[in-house]
């Protein structure tokens, strides 16, 4: 057990050195640039020294803190960034670290004078890389996340993708009144379905020609049955048509009609159904010609 925590917190440090030397560096650029402490009095070269000393005291606080955190938890802050407080205390950590460390170096190696003001302006500074280190992880989480979604999207895209393939290579059966003489039809095969009274006329292909079909049942029903696929949409409260088949949608004494490839009838669009059929279109074939009113 303490060998896997080890190789964790090797692994740890491997992955995340970049990150550390990163804040580091920020915290180095930070104090050169907006010189929060007073190393006027000596020269560029002493001045850049120092401040180089805080860099590397972030450095090594984070790295510390990291190590001990790994050895304890056994996990690393990217595993256990759901959990708010282990989150917390290791940023606490890290800035009391940095503040006493801080402390400690402005007054023993720089040799400054410690004011209220200048311990202020050290827990602030050391406020920055718990507060930077955490944000990394919440965009690394997201991005994950993201990620992870949409892993999830692509697969059910293709799950939905092979069932609705499958369901336009099975083949649908139609019941007749007795349950004699079943009518199984591929869905490729049939153009459309309308009410008539207390049957349904099924329009079909075989060899070429369109037949029809009549069986006792409800248009409602059958709709419920063909649910499973979805290219068979309602386009009037009295017929059902097949998406594979539609050729074009045209308007005809302000009125929309379909026309099915191969089959002679124009079949009628209730305004109800006119949008909703050609998103239904669109989605499943591409987007289909709109002939000019005839």
């Amino acid at each position: 057990m303490p060998e896997r925590k080890t190789n964790r917190m090797i692994q740890v440090i491997r992955e995340e050195l970049g990150l550390l030397i990163a804040i580091g560096l920020g915290i180095f650029l930070f104090v050169l640039f907006f010189q929060p402490f007073p190393f006027e009095y000596r020269d560029f070269n002493n001045s850049i020294l120092m401040i180089a000393g805080l860099g590397a005291i972030v450095f090594l606080a984070m790295l510390m803190a990291r190590i001990v955190f790994t050895l304890i938890s056994g996990k690393d802050m990217d595993q256990d960034r759901h959990h708010l407080l282990p989150s917390y205390i290791h940023g606490f950590s890290i800035m009391t670290i940095c503040s006493v460390a801080f402390i400690f170096y402005l007054r023993y190696v720089a040799h400054l004078e410690i004011t209220f003001y200048i311990a202020v302006k050290t827990v602030i500074i050391c406020l920055i890389p718990p507060l930077i280190e955490r944000f990394y992880y919440l965009h690394k989480w997201l991005r994950m996340l993201k990620d992870q979604l949409t892993d999830e999207e692509t697969s059910l895209q293709k799950q939905i993708e092979a069932f609705q393939q499958g369901t336009k290579t099975k083949k649908i059966e139609f019941l007749t009144e007795h349950g004699r003489e079943n009518l199984m039809l591929m869905p490729s095969d049939i153009a459309c379905i309308r009410s008539a009274d207390n049957y349904v006329e099924i329009v079909y292909k075989e060899e070429e020609q369109f037949r029809k079909k009549l069986t006792r049942n409800t248009l409602r029903n059958i709709e419920q049955m063909l649910k499973p696929w979805s290219v068979f949409v309602r386009c009037h409260r009295t017929c059902l048509i097949n998406l594979m088949l539609v050729e074009s949608i045209f308007k005809k004494h302000n009125n929309h009609h379909i026309r099915l490839k191969g089959y002679n009838e124009e079949i009628p669009v209730a305004r109800q159904y006119v949008y909703r059929l050609k998103d239904a279109i669109d989605k499943d074939q591409g987007r289909i010609p709109f002939a000019r009113s005839g």
